[in-house]
């Protein structure tokens, strides 16, 4: 189990060091830019009897001890590396775990399970001789810090990348059936370079139009740039099953909405009346 550095000064000085989220310490004239979001994520806020944060935990791991688990669940959680590089390791087909990148201090991971409510698609070690030091965020401070210019675009971009990888998937296992021109073995680069130099006229612009429902929320591709004939193979060869996945990741972010409006709220009130 990592251990906890429970000093609120030692967290301040760690979100010092991560870019993503560094403004929330930026301050003029004496006085803190986000003094409220900063009050409620670092040291928690007392709402009527009802304690609120905090949401941040700088935690200590023990060498080769993980942080994340590929496969298991942690839609509560994210994290920023503090220091030591995080070792990054994925199952192979035989089970065995291969180390495939490694995460340099200030680096932003595990969003995806908390944007979108998939499991962990990695496990992150700490380095096998040495203690890494990590700095954990929970989910209702998404609401709170995605107005921080950089949290706000990295948060952005990550989910752009996961929908529009997730669509490329399904269509790379789909479109082969219905277009016998494109190889079964086709890659997601290659797939995506079709898309991305196709081009839709008349008609055919018409007929895309109703399959708009095929790119999940954040995914943000651009729908004029897919050809379609591959739109149209991929609703053929069952875009339905598609369609409910995504209505689970939409149902999802409502509720993660809805869990931090709630906590956008309560500090609203309290910035009024302070």
């Amino acid at each position: 189990m990592p251990k906890e550095q429970k000093s609120r000064r030692e967290v301040i000085n760690a979100i010092k060091t991560i870019p993503s989220i560094s403004a929330l310490m930026s301050a003029h004239d004496g006085h803190f830019d986000y003094e409220l979001d900063l009050e409620v994520t670092v040291y928690g806020r007392n709402y009527g009897g009802k304690k609120v944060g905090p949401y941040f935990r700088l935690l200590n791991y023990d060498p080769g001890e993980p942080v994340i688990v590929q496969g298991e669940w942690g839609g509560n959680t994210l994290f920023f590396v503090v220091t030591e590089a995080l070792d990054v390791f994925v199952k192979a087909p035989n089970n065995q775990d291969i180390k495939v990148a490694e995460l340099t201090p200030g680096t932003q991971f595990g969003e995806m399970s908390v944007l979108a409510g998939v499991p962990r698609n990695a496990t992150v070690k700490a380095p096998p001789n040495k203690i890494a030091q990590v700095l954990e965020m929970h989910r209702p401070a998404l609401r709170l810090l995605r107005k921080l210019p950089k949290f706000g675009l990295t948060l952005d971009e990550t989910y752009r990348a996961h929908g529009l990888g997730r669509v490329l998937e399904e269509l790379v296992a789909v479109v082969p059936q219905a277009v016998p021109e494109l190889r079964a073995d086709v890659g997601l680069d290659q797939l995506a370079a079709q898309l991305g130099n196709g081009r839709v006229h008349g008609g055919e612009r018409a007929a895309q139009a109703d399959h708009e429902h095929a790119v999940p929320p954040g995914a943000c591709v651009d729908r004029p740039g897919l050809a379609g004939p591959f739109v149209h193979a991929a609703d053929g060869a069952g875009l339905v099953e598609f369609e409910a996945q995504r209505g689970a990741r939409r149902r999802h972010r409502q509720h993660l909405d809805r869990d931090l409006e709630d906590h956008a709220q309560r500090a609203h009130r309290a910035r009024e009346q302070a």
